[in-house]
């Protein structure tokens, strides 16, 4: 199946912000039931972004803008081919075994 995603996020600060710093959390990444044809990240404002993976495999971008900010709109959009595989994900980036989600901790 093909899905074609399109999203929108707005901000509204009651101030102006002179400097914004945002972890975006938007962009999929390729499984075996999933496949990444085509994404694009768009901001309404000039801002630089820089995409990296973080310490469990996701895609990761880092937002960065000068202000004075009183608003921002981030749009996504892309399409994704996936594969019915009934709710079971295999082959995304997970680099820590699974025992680890699992380990007694003062807190459990």
């Amino acid at each position: 199946m093909r899905l074609a995603i399109d999203h929108q996020t707005r901000y509204r600060f009651s101030e102006p912000q002179q400097r914004l710093v945002q972890t975006l959390r938007l962009t999929p990444g390729d499984t075996h039931d999933q496949t990444v044809v085509d994404w694009r990240i768009d901001v309404d404002c000039d801002v630089r972004l820089r995409e990296s993976v973080d310490g469990f495999g996701n895609r990761v971008t880092m937002l960065f803008a000068e202000g004075p900010i009183g608003g921002i709109e981030i749009t996504v959009a892309g399409q994704v081919l996936t594969t019915e595989s009934s709710g079971v994900v295999r082959g995304s980036a997970e680099p820590l075994p699974p025992e680890i989600f699992l380990r007694t901790t003062p807190r459990s």
